[in-house]
C-alpha cells in the first residue's frame, strides 16, 4: 500500500474514532453526570428547605429556653404571683415573639398557666385540646429530656392546626437549682410560615397532609442520600423531577408530606446539543479528511517525491558535502538549507569557544562582586566543616577577611554548641545533618551578637558539601524587644476601660462596705461587713500585684533545679491554701534539670495547679509527666476538671479574659508570659467536662 492510501485510511479510522467516542462519552459520561447533577441540584434545595424550617424550631426552643430560665419564672411555678403574669405574659409576649401559645407546668405536671393567642384577631382564645387539660403525663415527649439544659422541640397536629412547639425545664438564670417544672411555647404553622420557608429555596416546594400520599406518589424509587435519610424521587414525562420527603411529629409518626418539584432543563438541552453535535461532526468530518488530504499530498508528498529524487541523484557524486538546492518555499526545502549551512557554522563555533572563555572568566568575577556585596556572610565547606568559599560579609561579624577564614573549621570561627554538634553530626553522617538552622546569642569579636544560621547539605560530582547563609540579627532583635514592650502597653490600652470598670467596681463596694459599716450599731453585723471589706481589699490587692507584674520586664536570674521537685513544692503550698482540696489524688512522673528563674517559674506552676484545683469540684486527679524530647523539656500537668468550653479555648492567656466571678484574667497571661520569656512555649488542651492538659515546653540551655 502506497503512502497516500495509508494516509487517506489513517484520517479516515482517526475520524470515526473520534465520532464513536464522542457518542460513547455523551451516553456513558456526559448524559449520566448531568443527571445525577440535577439531582443533587433538587436533593441541596430540599435540605435547604428542611434546615430552613428545622432553624426556625431551633429559634423557638431558644426563645422557649430564655423563658424558662429566669428566675422570676422559676418562682412562678411555686407561687403563681400575679405580677409575672402582668409584666412577662402579655399580648405583646405573644406578638414580639411571634408565638401563639405559652404553658407553664409545674414538675408534677398540673398546668400552672395556659393560654392560647390569635395574632390575626390580637386576642386571646381556647387552648388547643392537646393541652386543654389540667394534667400532662409525665411521659409526654414535651415533658421528658435526654440533656436537661438542651430542651426538646417539633410539630405537633392540633384542632387549629399544626402547631410547632418547643419546651425547656425551668430552671434558676445560672442554670443551677432543682427544676421546678416544664415552660411550653407554641406556634402555629400557618401559610405565612410555609411562604416565609419557601422563599429560602430556588425551587417549587409544596407541603401535604402525610394521609394523601398514596393520592400523590406513584412510580417513585427511594434514593439514599445519607446513611440516616432516605427520600423517594419521581420522574414524569415532562423532564420534572419531583422529591418527596417527611416530618415527623414529635412522637416520632409521619405528619407532613414535602414535595420538590425541579424541572431538568440542562439534560433536556443536551439530548438537543447530542443530536445537533453529531451532524455536525459527520460534516467536518468529510470536509477535514478531504481539506487535509489535498494539503498533506502538496505539502508533504510532492516534496518529499522531490526530495527523494535530488538525493538520490547527489549520491552519484564524489562529494556529497552540500545538497542541491530545490525550488520549493517549505519546511523540506529549508532542511536542505539547514543541513549545507550546519558546516559553514561548525567552524564558526570553535571561533565562538575562546570567546565564550573569556566572558566566562568576566562572568565569575561579576558574581564574586555581586556575592561579596550581599550584606549576609554566603559560606561553603566540605564535609567535615572546613570552609571553602566565603564572602567579604564575615569580616562585619569576626573582624577577620575572608582569606584568613578559609580552609579553617567553622566551629573556630563561629563557637557555640549548636556548631560543635551540627558539626559532629556530619562528620559522622547522622541523620539530621542533610539541613540546620538555629538563632542563637555568640560572643565573638568582644560583643554578643544574636546571629540567624541556616546550612543545607549538597552534592557536587559525588563530593558532599554545604552551603550556608549566616545573618546578623542583632539589631532585629533589639527592634523585637522593644515592639513586644510597645504591644503590652497597647494591650493595657485596650483593656484600660475593662480594667477601670473592674477596679471601680471593687472600690465601690469597699466605700459601701465601710458605709454600712458607719451606720450599723449591731457589733455581729460589723463583723460580718468587716470580713466582707476584707475580702473585696484583698481581691483589689490581688488584681494590682497581677497588674504591676503583667506590666514589668522580666529579668531572668536562672539557676538550674529539679522540675519535679520545685512542682512537688508548689503542690504543697497549693494545698495549704485550699485545705477543703485535700482529697485531690497527685501523682508525678519523670524528672528533669531546667535552667529557670525559679521564683518566676515557680508562679507560673502555681498558677496552673490553682487552676487545676479550682476546676476538680470534689474528689479529682492532678497528673504531672516529666521527659526531655528533641532539645526539649516537656512538662504536662492534666487534671480531670470540669474543662473549658470549645469558644473559650482560643481565648486562654487574653489579658483579662477570664471565665471566673472573682477572677481577673491575668492569671494565666502571666504564666504565658513567664514561659514565653524562658524561650518555652504554652499549650492548652481541654474538653468540657473532661479535664485539662497543660503542656510547657523549655528548650535546652545552650552554650
Amino acid at each position: 500500500m502506497k503512502l497516500t492510501s495509508k494516509i487517506i485510511v489513517i484520517l479516515l479510522i482517526f475520524w470515526l474514532f473520534i465520532l464513536f467516542g464522542y457518542i460513547f462519552i455523551y451516553d456513558r459520561v456526559v448524559k449520566p453526570t448531568l443527571s445525577q447533577f440535577e439531582r443533587e441540584l433538587a436533593i441541596n434545595e430540599l435540605e435547604r428547605f428542611l434546615k430552613s424550617f428545622e432553624k426556625e424550631l431551633v429559634y423557638l426552643n431558644r426563645t422557649c429556653a430564655d423563658y424558662s430560665w429566669w428566675d422570676d419564672t422559676y418562682e412562678f411555678v411555686i407561687n403563681k404571683n400575679e405580677t409575672y403574669k402582668q409584666i412577662n405574659l402579655l399580648p405583646q409576649t405573644y406578638e414580639e415573639n411571634n408565638i401563639n401559645m405559652i404553658l407553664i407546668i409545674n414538675k408534677m405536671g398540673e398546668v400552672v398557666f395556659g393560654e392560647w393567642y390569635n395574632l390575626d384577631k390580637k386576642q386571646k382564645d381556647k387552648l388547643p385540646v392537646e393541652f386543654s387539660i389540667p394534667k400532662i403525663a409525665l411521659t409526654h415527649p414535651l415533658l421528658t429530656f435526654e440533656n436537661p439544659k438542651s430542651g426538646r422541640f417539633g410539630i405537633i397536629s392540633t384542632n387549629y392546626g399544626n402547631v410547632a412547639v418547643a419546651s425547656n425545664i425551668i430552671l434558676k438564670s445560672n442554670l443551677e437549682g432543682e427544676p421546678r417544672g416544664v415552660f411550653i411555647m407554641g406556634k402555629l404553622l400557618d401559610d405565612n410560615f410555609w411562604e416565609n420557608i419557601k422563599n429560602q429555596v430556588l425551587l417549587d416546594v409544596s407541603v401535604y397532609p402525610y394521609i394523601e400520599k398514596d393520592k400523590l406518589i406513584s412510580n417513585a424509587f427511594d434514593y439514599q442520600i445519607n446513611e440516616k435519610k432516605i427520600i423517594q424521587i419521581q420522574e414524569n414525562k415532562d423532564d420534572k423531577l419531583l422529591l418527596w420527603d417527611v416530618i415527623k411529629d414529635i412522637y416520632g409518626n409521619p405528619l407532613l408530606l414535602i414535595r420538590l418539584t425541579h424541572t431538568q432543563n440542562i439534560l433536556s438541552s443536551s439530548d438537543t446539543i447530542q443530536f445537533r453535535g453529531i451532524t455536525g461532526f459527520v460534516l467536518v468530518m468529510v470536509l477535514g479528511i478531504f481539506a487535509l488530504w489535498i494539503a498533506i499530498k502538496k505539502q508533504i508528498l510532492t516534496p518529499l517525491q522531490d526530495l527523494t529524487q535530488n538525493i538520490r541523484n547527489s549520491t552519484y557524486r564524489e562529494s556529497i558535502t552540500f545538497l542541491p538546492n530545490i525550488e520549493k518555499n517549505d519546511e523540506i526545502a529549508l532542511l536542505i538549507v539547514h543541513f549545507n549551512r550546519m558546516a559553514y557554522k561548525i567552524n564558526k563555533l570553535l571561533e565562538e569557544k575562546s570567546k565564550l572563555v573569556e566572558e566566562l572568566a568576566e562572568r565569575e568575577q561579576y558574581l564574586d562582586f555581586i556575592i561579596n556585596s550581599v550584606p549576609c556572610v554566603i559560606v561553603e565547606t566540605d564535609g567535615n566543616g572546613t570552609i571553602k568559599t566565603i564572602n567579604s560579609a564575615i569580616e562585619e561579624i569576626t573582624g577577620l577577611a575572608p582569606n584568613d577564614v578559609k580552609n579553617r573549621n567553622m566551629g573556630d570561627i563561629l563557637p557555640s554548641k549548636s556548631i560543635f554538634e551540627f558539626l559532629k553530626k556530619i562528620q559522622e553522617n547522622k541523620e539530621g545533618a542533610n539541613t540546620f538552622e538555629v538563632e542563637e546569642k555568640i560572643y565573638i569579636n568582644n560583643k554578643n551578637k544574636y546571629l540567624h544560621i541556616h546550612f543545607h547539605r549538597n552534592e557536587r560530582n559525588g563530593q558532599v558539601f554545604y552551603i550556608g547563609v549566616i545573618w546578623d540579627i542583632t539589631v532585629l532583635r533589639e527592634i523585637q524587644e522593644k515592639y513586644n514592650e510597645q504591644r503590652q502597653m497597647a494591650i493595657l490600652g485596650e483593656a484600660s476601660a475593662s480594667l477601670a470598670h473592674e477596679l471601680r467596681n471593687m472600690i465601690t463596694a469597699i466605700q459601701s462596705g465601710f458605709e454600712l459599716m458607719r451606720q450599723e450599731k449591731n457589733i455581729k453585723q460589723k463583723e460580718e461587713i468587716t470580713g466582707e471589706l476584707y475580702v473585696s481589699i484583698s481581691r483589689l490587692e490581688d488584681t494590682l500585684k497581677k497588674l504591676l507584674e503583667f506590666a514589668k520586664k522580666y529579668r531572668l536570674n536562672k539557676t538550674k533545679i529539679s522540675i519535679k521537685e520545685l512542682i512537688e513544692e508548689q503542690f504543697k503550698q497549693c494545698i495549704i491554701q485550699n485545705n477543703q482540696k485535700s482529697s485531690i489524688e497527685f501523682k508525678i512522673i519523670g524528672d528533669t534539670i531546667a535552667e529557670v528563674d525559679t521564683n518566676l517559674f515557680s508562679r507560673a506552676i502555681s498558677n496552673i495547679l490553682k487552676n487545676s484545683f479550682e476546676s476538680i469540684s470534689n474528689h479529682g486527679e492532678i497528673r504531672v509527666e516529666i521527659y526531655d524530647k528533641n532539645d526539649y523539656h516537656i512538662i504536662e500537668i492534666k487534671d480531670n476538671g470540669v474543662g473549658i468550653e470549645k469558644e473559650n479555648l482560643g481565648k486562654i492567656g487574653t489579658p483579662f479574659f477570664t471565665t471566673k466571678a472573682q477572677g481577673t484574667g491575668l492569671g494565666l497571661t502571666i504564666t504565658k508570659k513567664i514561659i514565653e520569656s524562658h524561650g518555652g512555649k504554652l499549650e492548652i488542651q481541654s474538653e468540657k467536662g473532661v479535664g485539662t492538659n497543660v503542656l510547657i515546653i523549655l528548650p535546652f540551655e545552650k552554650g
